[in-house]
Order: C-alpha cells, then structure tokens, then sequence
C-alpha cells in the first residue's frame, strides 16, 4: 500500500484559514441569534474537526490510511460528504416534523374559523361534551 502524499504548505494554510474562516462565520451566526443552539454544537464541532486536521497531518494521514486513499484530500472530501449527508437528513426529519405542525395548525384554524361562523354565542354539540 502507497503512503498518502503530503498536504503543500501552501494546501494547509489555506486549510487552516479556511477553517479559522469558517469557525468565525459560526461564532458570529451565533452571535447574531441567526443560527440556533442546538445546530450551533454541530457545526462548531464540525468546524473544530476541520481545523484539527487542518493542523495536525498524521492524523487526517492515519484516516488516509484506514480509507485507503491516495492523497490526503480524499477522506476530507469522504468526510465532508459524510457530514452533509447526516445534515441533509436531519434537515429532512425536521422539515417533515414541521409540515405535520403546520398541518396540524392549519386543521385547528379551520376548526376556529368555522366556529366563529356558527355564532361565539352559539355552543355546538362537540362543545357541550368537553
């Protein structure tokens, strides 16, 4: 098996930079109330990862290795794609959550509106049986 070849400085710095970029653009979502809390933790944390291996080159080397890739840049591009695939499906779930919400919503503003068409004064028969 062939030793994965080494990042350029040039490759890592600009790793590196785009990381600290990227961390900081997470921060200041935060900051601003843009990005919610419970996201915050996993794009921090994915952001961490990034710039841990933007740094450190043995380790995303020894996942090189295990991934039995070429070059460094393929397991970063494994993992990213890994990482955009659990966000897609979690965006999927909560988008499915809040459609049934939405629906739900929507039947009880039904139920409100034909309400106030029989008279508030008005009880109906579902009413009396509460």
């Amino acid at each position: 098996m062939r030793e994965p070849a080494s990042l350029t400085a040039n490759q890592q710095a600009l790793a590196i930079l785009g990381a600290v970029v990227l961390l900081a653009l997470v921060m200041k979502l935060i900051y601003d109330r843009r990005l919610r809390e419970d996201y915050a933790g996993l794009w921090f944390a994915f952001t961490i990862l990034i710039l841990v291996f933007a740094i450190w080159e043995e380790g995303l080397r020894s996942v090189a290795r295990a991934l039995d890739a070429l070059t460094l840049t393929a397991p970063v591009f494994v993992l990213s794609i890994l990482f955009l695939t659990l966000v897609a499906i979690h965006f999927s779930v909560e988008l499915t959550r809040l459609t049934r919400r939405l629906n739900r919503l929507a039947q009880r503003l039904a139920l409100m509106e034909a309400s106030d068409k029989h008279g508030e004064g008005e009880p109906r028969a579902h009413d009396e049986q509460r």
